[in-house]
């Protein structure tokens, strides 16, 4: 049933103008009784019907607050939140179904329509005799006229039949007892319950009450519970981007729980994970991991397993410290120049050996704790490959620990709370004799570690020992007694020579007496290094060692060394540095000079060789630019290649003359006959080809631009030819007066040995007289 909400008037207009016009007939009585009845029963419905449906809303509220405060648990403001829910939903039950609807007439006219829509057969009898007793007033109506009386009779016999019709209504189809009785019992049912269970569980009572009732944190007791490892009051910070293993341990009363779940909350809303287990289960305990890659904010985490649960931890992301700043100092060893002088913090910093390194590591933040360690490059090599070094071989690897300059905070002596705590560290590594890799680990005020360690490698750079880069200059491995030998190079030293010097000296020869009194003996001569990293030796003037300086004579045999040593003032001592020795050997100027002449006549048949290989390509050339269907191009790039081949080979001819020059001078030998001859009639007319002729060919062949006549590329080439024939006809007749020379020197040498013979000869038969007598 359904009252009407439009508000009439208080009281029902039919029982006032009946009471105050005339007394009731028998059949208005009827009519008027029933109509009392209906009105009343219809407003014990609405408060039965509102009551049933607070009942309801309680039992329910009170299952469904029961049943997810016992599985999620939540905060006192989500409770707080639920019970103003129940108060609102019981308020408004209240106001919309109980007051509003109590206060609302039920006048005589609605009631009619209401009992003839239920019971058509009534037909309209009902609301007609009501409306006609309304009508039958004499009074104005709505539009100011009177209202016309009815006649009584007529009037009387309708309400006779609707009061006889009365006896036809039935309560049941006006009011809906079956769905009133269903509310009913249903909120019946959920409030015993609910009672049952109070009274019942007192321990179900109690939390339910505290937690709900009383907005407290009291926790329900379960069968499973959960503990999380390193959360301090439900709070753990971790540094920004370093993985993050969350540890929990299960127990139970009864089974332990299959999984464990890990829910955390971040800015894109939940995410859960099953946690794996570590070990296996004992005495009803089971230990349960998960790790947490690379969180980058603040994350809140619940936990639940089996009926345990764990809500509301924190896991905050903090920045760790990191290094700010890097300062390195260096303080070289003594001998180099021990000044400090700063370095720039590179992952490799590179420093002489026995040197001292001072280092100060400035941190984004403050500190409760850092260190410097220094571990050998070999050993941490070895560590990283086995993996499994324990703590004992771990302090082998620290060289050095620096500790921090504000250790007052952490004093066993004295506690100052209000010290700043420190951001920077400093510390010595030295003297640095070996390669080691530094590494800087900062812990923050809130126990948070670098994420990495910050490590870079210091290289010590050993002393090395000086360079000698020097050579005999124009000299052979045979010289004579008198020569000169000229020493040409370089030698340098990283940090400075102290002393370089030249030595010769005789080794053993087959004549074992001689060999002892020889072998010890050494001629050296010092070479001005002025402390200078760099000694220079210039051909001009050069460095000179005299061979009479031993002195030395036909047939010994001579070692060459340059020695030089620096100033190193490590422990090892001084850097020598010796070079291989040249072997030397005397020999007659004959000698000598009959090995030079032989050298000249390989170099001329060398530059005959030169000229005929050229002539040769020239021919082609000049054959080929008979026939016109040849390439210019192709003709051109030959004879280019063979011009470039005889100007490097007739350099090279010209060079080797120069060089006998010089080694003629180194050994005293160089006349200024054989001067004017080598030099004059050789060296300067080569090089006079080869800086004209030779190179205008060259040029001419190879230039792209500008296009030349392969004739005129053949007349150069003639030219060219025509000067190199010339001096090589030179080499010949020097060559033809060389040999007259030898053929004089033998035949002095075969007198001096006829002589020789026949002093012999003579000798011998004076011996053979003398015994015969």
């Amino acid at each position: 049933m359904v009252a009407t909400p439009t508000p009439l008037k208080t009281e029902p207009a039919y029982t006032k103008r009946a009471t105050n016009n005339e007394r009731l007939s028998p059949d208005n009585h009827r009519l008027f009784q029933f109509l009392q009845r209906v009105r009343k029963r219809a407003r014990r419905w609405i408060l039965l019907e509102a009551f049933s449906s607070i009942g309801f809303s309680i039992a329910a509220w009170f299952w469904l607050t029961l049943l997810l405060d016992w599985l999620i648990e939540p905060p006192p403001e989500v409770r707080i939140l639920a019970a103003g829910t129940l108060c609102a939903s019981v308020a408004f039950v209240l106001v919309n179904k109980l007051f509003l609807r109590l206060r609302t007439p039920l006048h005589d006219e609605q009631l009619a329509l209401l009992i003839e829509r239920t019971h058509p057969e009534l037909q309209d009898s009902l609301s007609t005799a009501i409306e006609l007793r309304l009508n039958n007033t004499g009074e104005l109506n709505g539009t100011g006229e009177l209202t016309r009386e009815i006649d009584p009779t007529l009037l009387s016999r309708t309400t006779s039949i609707a009061a006889a019709s009365i006896r036809k209504i039935k309560m049941g189809r006006l009011f809906r007892r079956t769905q009133l009785l269903r509310k009913a019992g249903l909120s019946s049912f959920s409030i015993g319950t609910m009672i049952a269970v109070l009274i019942l569980l007192p321990n179900v009572r109690e939390t339910w009450a505290q937690r709900m009732l009383m907005f407290s944190n009291t926790p329900w007791p379960r069968q499973v519970t959960l503990t999380v490892a390193n959360f301090p009051n439900g709070v753990r910070r971790v540094a920004r981007g370093a993985d993050t293993e969350i540890l929990v341990t299960a127990q139970s009363t009864a089974k332990l729980p299959k999984f464990v779940e890990l829910q955390h909350l971040g800015t894109n809303g939940w995410t859960t994970h099953r946690m794996g287990t570590r070990g296996s289960a004992e005495e009803k305990s089971q230990l349960f991991t998960h790790v947490i890659k690379n969180p980058k904010e603040n994350l809140t985490i619940n936990i639940r397993g089996g009926d345990g649960r764990i809500r509301d931890l924190r896991l905050e992301v903090v920045e760790p410290p990191s290094l700010k700043k890097l300062v390195l100092t260096i303080t070289p060893p003594l001998y180099i120049g021990g000044e400090p002088r700063p370095l720039p913090a590179t992952r490799l910093v590179e420093v002489p050996a026995g040197s001292t390194l001072s280092i100060t590591a400035e941190a984004s933040k403050p500190l409760s704790k850092a260190t410097i360690r220094s571990l050998p490059v070999k050993q941490q090599i070895n560590k990283n490959t086995t993996g499994n070094a324990n703590s004992a071989a771990e302090q082998e690897f620290i060289v050095a620990q620096i500790e921090t300059k504000h250790s007052e905070i952490t004093s066993k002596n004295q506690q100052n709370s209000l010290s700043k705590p420190p951001e920077s560290l400093s510390g010595t590594l030295g003297p640095i004799l070996d390669d080691s890799i530094l590494e800087i680990q900062f812990t923050d005020t809130t126990e948070i570690t670098s994420q990495k360690p910050i490590r870079f490698q210091v290289i010590a750079r050993p002393d090395q020992p000086p360079k000698v880069e020097v050579t005999p200059e124009s000299i052979s491995s045979f010289i004579t007694a008198t020569s000169s030998i000229p020493i040409t190079g370089k030698i340098e030293d990283d940090y400075g020579l102290a002393e370089a010097a030249v030595s010769l000296r005789r080794i053993a020869t087959t004549d074992q007496a001689e060999a002892i009194a020889n072998t010890t003996q050494t001629v050296s001569m010092s070479l001005p290094t002025q402390s200078s990293t760099v000694l220079n030796l210039t051909k001009e003037p050069s460095v000179r060692i005299h061979a009479h300086s031993l002195p030395a004579k036909v047939g010994d045999k001579l070692e060459l060394v340059v020695s030089a040593k620096d100033y190193c003032g490590l422990a090892s001592g001084p850097k020598t540095t010796v070079t291989d020795p040249w072997r030397l050997q005397v020999v007659s100027p004959e000698v000598l000079l009959a090995m030079l002449e032989a050298r000249e006549i390989i170099l001329r048949r060398r530059f005959e060789s030169l000229i005929a290989d050229f002539q040769q390509k020239r021919d082609r050339v000049a054959s080929d630019t008979t026939a016109e269907e040849q390439d210019r191009e192709v003709i051109t790039s030959r004879l280019a290649e063979a011009t470039s081949k005889a100007n490097g080979e007739t350099t090279e001819i010209a060079g080797s003359f120069r060089g006998i020059s010089k080694e003629l001078f180194n050994n005293r030998l160089l006349t200024p006959q054989l001067e004017a001859r080598l030099l004059n009639q050789i060296v300067t007319p080569l090089e006079t080809i080869i800086e004209g002729p030779l190179e205008q060919l060259r040029l001419a062949a190879y230039d792209a631009e500008k296009t030349v006549d392969a004739k005129q590329l053949i007349r150069m080439a003639d030219t060219c030819l025509d000067q190199m024939r010339a001096v090589l006809d030179k080499m010949i007749e020097l060559e033809t007066y060389n040999e007259v020379i030898d053929s004089l020197r033998n035949l002095i040498e075969q007198q001096q040995s006829i002589r020789g013979e026949t002093s012999k000869q003579q000798k011998q038969r004076a011996r053979d007289v003398l015994k015969g007598l």
